[in-house]
């Protein structure tokens, strides 16, 4: 956990939030409740399609 927050705050320091999205997949049994957006781009509800 240590080097997620470690990494967390490394991108949050480059990222533009005005340009820029940045999300956080947790995995696990919950995870559709436990996605963590910070930019730019509105949150697409996890059950529409998500293409890479």
């Amino acid at each position: 956990m240590e080097q997620f927050v470690r990494l967390r705050g490394e991108l949050t320091d480059v990222l533009d939030p005005s340009s820029d999205s940045l999300r956080f997949y947790f995995l696990g049994n919950n995870w559709k409740h436990r996605v963590e957006h910070i930019g730019a781009k509105p949150v697409s509800p996890m059950d529409d399609p998500l293409i890479l």
